[in-house]
């Protein structure tokens, strides 16, 4: 899948919920299903594009992130389903190919 940058984007405000461990390694797809992401959060116009099922970016998977700070700055690491590599770490930006994407 090719990012656009509607997805990037929409990966950017994602970063900026409240994930907590339980979420790692959980598709946007389950962390939507499972209401883990807030249906506020979701009426936002840059995550609104995930309420539909047929969004590509739903089937990504948060791999890790650093919380919202004091500071107002968060991070997250979403998984292109394509990529062949299981690693990626915040504080390495991951874009090779687009498998991962450093948000």
């Amino acid at each position: 899948m090719s990012l656009k940058p509607v997805n990037y984007i929409s990966l950017s405000a994602l970063s900026y919920i409240d994930f907590n461990s339980s979420m790692k390694n959980k598709t946007i797809e389950h962390l939507v299903n499972n209401k883990l992401i807030k249906e506020d959060d979701l009426s936002s116009p840059e995550l609104s594009t995930l309420q539909n099922s047929s969004n590509p970016l739903r089937s990504w998977k948060l791999i890790n992130f650093l919380p919202n700070n004091q500071n107002g700055l968060s991070a997250a690491v979403f998984q292109n389903p394509e990529a062949k590599e299981s690693q990626c770490n915040i504080g390495i930006i991951c874009s090779i190919n687009k498998e991962y994407v450093y948000a």
